[in-house]
């Protein structure tokens, strides 16, 4: 991902604002969102990566080799192994769970109201510099 990351920027530009920034590659008109996703681990530690909008904070966390989420059923929303806590004031921008969601997490050890399935957090202008506090163990 840094890979492809570099390259766009070297042929093309790069904003920043607020948590996120936009790689623009102008050869191609494409463009890609990136945005600041900080996982906090149970012992506090916390690692800050970079996570495409338009992915789930799930595939930021796998593609970082799984940061604590080990997300079993690649994102079908039928685990609870990508439980996580989206911290405020995000958990209040972002888009409430859906109702299948809501039945998963009923089997998260230690549900808390901002508990969430990462495979269900989509990363959008709303989640720029997200905060996600992983829980103790998964299910």
């Amino acid at each position: 991902m840094v890979t492809a990351l570099f390259s766009l920027r070297e042929r093309g530009g790069l904003r920043a604002q607020g948590g996120s920034v936009t790689l623009r590659n102008f050869k191609d008109s494409e463009t890609i969102v990136v945005t600041k996703v900080t996982f906090v681990h149970p012992d506090g530690t916390r690692e800050t990566h970079a996570g495409i909008e338009g992915e789930t904070v799930m595939d930021c966390a796998l593609d970082l080799g799984g940061v604590g989420i080990r997300a079993q059923c690649g994102g079908a929303c039928i685990c609870v192994t990508c439980h996580c806590y989206v911290e405020s004031p995000w958990s209040e921008r972002i888009d409430p769970p859906r109702s299948d969601e809501l039945e998963m997490l009923e089997y998260a050890w230690e549900r808390e109201p901002n508990s969430r399935l990462a495979c269900q957090v989509v990363l959008d202008p709303a989640c720029a510099g997200i905060v996600i506090r992983l829980p103790l163990r998964q299910a």
